[in-house]
């Protein structure tokens, strides 16, 4: 790798990590909001809640709050363990590199493009570099002959992805969480069946897929054990209907119910 593209992956790669520190403060923001209108902002809903209730609440926001800080901190040791030497040069590209860089960065929204990663290590974060490279790592392949059934194996392990029209299914998702690498087996499946947009027209890119999964991720992380919403943030499914979606929008479209303090209350006591 030369000394541009070695500059150029570690640009991407801090701008991915930014972006996926951004939703869990996104996330975060809704539970430190309902903390603050349940214990700072009491009076508002003394009437609704009792005392019991805004204690879970409170409890809810900590170990939310506990679980971003680990996630970040974890992050902030690895970017360090992996910044360039100082006064290490880096050399700029010329006109023709650069324009040949940024087709590159847009090439995601042709249905089956994909991409080699390098830098991976021997262990995937939640955050920076993951342990696959290309969309071959992964392995995916028919179980059966068809074209609705299919395996892939990550990180010695081996799970499955259904596919029916517009529609991938993984199972087991929530138990891989690394961006880069989330991205690399989205682009794998979208070369063997791509996925169209919201719109009906275009497709779905890897990198819109990884944000709708990692959506899932929070919200199975966020759900307490035996919650019977739990069992639906497991598996994830990327369609065209929740392309772009956060977190409570989903929620929303797959209960029918917005995501208010009564809701998150009631599903914390299932």
């Amino acid at each position: 790798m030369t000394e541009y593209n070695y500059a150029m992956a570690r640009r991407r790669m801090k701008k991915k990590t930014k972006s996926r520190i951004s939703l869990y403060f996104k996330t975060l923001a809704i539970f430190l909001a309902i903390s603050f209108a349940l214990i700072g902002c009491g009076l508002v809903f003394t009437n609704a809640l009792d005392e019991n209730d805004k204690e879970k609440a409170s409890r809810l926001v900590s170990k939310f709050s506990s679980k971003v800080e680990k996630l970040i901190s974890s992050d902030d040791e690895e970017t360090d363990e992996n910044n360039e030497p100082e006064g290490e040069a880096v050399v700029e590209p010329d006109a023709e590199e650069s324009a040949a860089s940024e087709n590159a960065d847009n090439a995601g929204t042709e249905p089956g493009k994909t991409q080699a990663r390098s830098d991976s290590g021997s262990a995937a974060s939640s955050f920076g570099a993951g342990i696959l490279n290309s969309t071959s790592d992964i392995n995916l392949h028919s179980v059966d002959g068809g074209s609705k059934n299919y395996a892939f194996s990550y990180n010695g392990s081996e799970f499955s992805a259904i596919y029916t029209t517009d529609n991938w299914k993984i199972i087991d998702s929530y138990l891989i969480d690394n961006t880069a690498d989330i991205t690399i087996i989205c682009e794998a499946l979208i070369a063997e069946h791509p996925i169209h947009g919201s719109d009906m027209q275009s497709y779905r890119t890897a990198e819109d897929m990884a944000y709708e999964w990692e959506q899932h991720n929070l919200a199975y992380t966020f759900l307490p054990e035996g919650n019977r919403w739990k069992g639906k943030t497991k598996d994830v499914d990327l369609n065209p209907a929740d392309q772009g979606l956060s977190f409570d929008e989903i929620y929303e479209r797959q209960t029918g119910k917005k995501l208010s303090i009564e809701e998150l209350l009631k599903h914390l006591s299932n």
